[in-house]
């Protein structure tokens, strides 16, 4: 998100019209790091297909931090620590660790198709407050609600094709994946509502006030 760097310990990025020097990769490690250019990573797990999904660019931190020799050794120690898979925890379970962490005051907001139970949502992402403009929303709903929509209806016609030899399994994913593009259907037009008011906020008001903005597109704040 670019509110630190890994070779700096001063807060990087906390406003919503970072210059390019701060949004510029760094070597760290001999790895090159990337700042997310617009503060936005997908928080969804295998059933996406986003270059830059959050498990993807943990796998590159935890590579850049201690190297690729030792990813296998850090997920497991990752899994043993969080008693469950690194994607699982940090698309089920990440939201409301970070809203505990911060008192119900989260810097990263969780965008989501399904605010009330963000475990079983069909579609979400993280936005981090402080680099949060009038644009955000558009921004969601062009660059990923949409591609992701129809990344769905691609995997739903898949399995049609082959529907009546399907396996249980397959069956089911077939079901998950259909509910999924109703969902986000309908999310697609809170956000449409949502875009053409271009929503401001200002970071004087606090958390409370300008998450609440945003309702019903962000998750509920327990």
């Amino acid at each position: 998100m670019g509110r630190y760097r890994l070779d700096n310990p001063e807060l990087n990025i906390a406003h919503p019209r970072p210059s390019k020097e701060e949004l510029t990769s760094y070597s760290y490690n001999n790895q090159n790091i990337e700042i997310d250019d617009d503060g936005i990573i997908p928080f969804m797990g295998s059933e996406s297909a986003f270059p830059d999904g959050v498990v993807i660019k943990v796998k590159h931190l935890l590579i850049a931090t201690w190297g690729e020799e030792t990813l296998t050794d850090n997920l497991n120690f990752i899994r043993e620590c969080l008693g469950m898979d690194m994607e699982r925890w940090l698309t089920e379970k990440f939201w409301g660790f970070h809203v505990r962490m911060y008192k119900k005051c989260p810097i990263y907001w969780l965008f989501t198709s399904n605010p009330e139970s963000t475990q079983s949502s069909a579609f979400q992402v993280l936005v981090y407050m402080h680099r949060l403009d009038k644009y955000i929303v558009q921004k969601i709903r062009n660059n990923y609600l949409h591609p992701h929509q129809s990344w769905l209806k691609r995997e739903i016609e898949k399995l049609i094709e082959d529907e009546a030899s399907l396996s249980r399994e397959d069956q089911k994913r077939l079901t998950n994946l259909q509910h999924s593009e109703f969902e986000c259907r309908d999310y697609d037009e809170i956000l449409k509502g949502l875009a053409n008011r271009q929503i401001e906020i200002d970071l004087d008001d606090g958390v409370k006030i300008n998450i609440a903005k945003f309702k019903p597109a962000v998750a509920i704040v327990h």
